[in-house]
């Protein structure tokens, strides 16, 4: 009797196995999902991050995997109400061929059933100082998904500069120049409370009667200077453009002798300016002697 029990026991146990294999096939308790990841082909974001108000597209690597079963559908969608992106709005790159999609969600050719590796350049962006998620999903033929999503913003847009004229004279001069206010175009006393820059005034180890005027400026009230590049300079149209012109300059303390076409940005908190040299004037036998500027701020 213990042995025919024993019998009973393990065929018991045996068809117990067999239901269970069979529920995880057919009824996918047991399936592995569909899984979605960022790559970097294409210079792709992989990550949230944030661009600047005036780019209006972004680049993500797409790369979908299967699960247990084929992948059937692709969609892409942005914001809380999980809102589908019209197809004109993206394009997507299969290598170096163009992917027709043709609705979203896009129902996948059978070539793309085990997966996909897409660069898709997105062509809708948030607007100006604001955020917005796009998520990048995939559902398998018995309705099982995978999803990654990123988080884009978009920098507040920056103020346009204007531009202004100024004129800093030799500080050993007149008194109440040799500073110059860069907000208003205005001299100042080389140690006014106003003045962005200073003229570094004369050279009192050349005898008098021969030019010694310096010729150079440096900071003031807290200002540091760099030097630029003319096309920086002239391509500055916002307050973002002279900071990254300040961010990719060569700091100095006190300049080298100033020329026409000399290109400075300085920085005083949180304001920047532009500088242009258009004109150098020195002035025999006396301390007249200014330089002028084009002044974007």
């Amino acid at each position: 009797m213990k042995k025919f029990s024993s019998l009973l026991l393990g065929g018991a146990i045996i068809a117990s196995s067999a239901f269970l294999s069979s529920c995880g096939d057919d009824d996918g308790i047991l399936s592995n999902d569909p899984d979605v990841n960022f790559g970097t082909s294409g210079g792709g974001f992989t990550s949230d991050a944030t661009i600047a108000d005036t780019i209006n597209s972004f680049t993500v690597n797409v790369i979908a995997t299967k699960g247990d079963k084929n992948l059937s559908t692709f969609a892409i969608e942005v914001g809380d109400n999980d809102a589908l992106i019209n197809t004109s709005n993206f394009v997507v790159v299969d290598g170096t061929d163009t992917v027709d999609v043709d609705n979203n969600p896009f129902s996948l050719p059978n070539k793309y059933n085990d997966g996909f590796n897409w660069v898709i350049t997105i062509n809708q962006t948030p607007a100006a100082g604001s955020s917005e998620e796009y998520e990048f999903k995939v559902e398998d033929n018995d309705g099982n998904s995978g999803d990654r999503s990123i988080t884009i913003t978009k920098s507040a847009s920056s103020p346009a500069v204007s531009t202004i004229p100024g004129v800093l004279m030799n500080s050993a001069g007149v008194a109440g120049t040799g500073g110059l206010d860069l907000d208003t175009g205005d001299q100042t006393g080389s140690s006014d409370a106003a003045a962005e820059i200073k003229d570094e005034g004369i050279d009192g180890s050349i005898a008098i009667g021969t030019e010694n005027w310096k010729q150079q400026i440096s900071g003031a009230n807290g200002t540091t200077l760099v030097t630029a590049s003319t096309s920086e300079y002239d391509n500055a149209a916002t307050v973002a453009d002279l900071q990254a012109a300040y961010e990719a300059g060569t700091s100095f303390t006190v300049s080298s002798k100033v020329a026409v076409g000399d290109i400075f940005i300085a920085k005083n908190g949180d304001k920047y300016y532009g500088l242009k040299v258009t004109a150098v004037t020195p002035v025999a036998n006396s301390n007249a002697d200014e330089i002028e500027f084009e002044i974007k701020k």
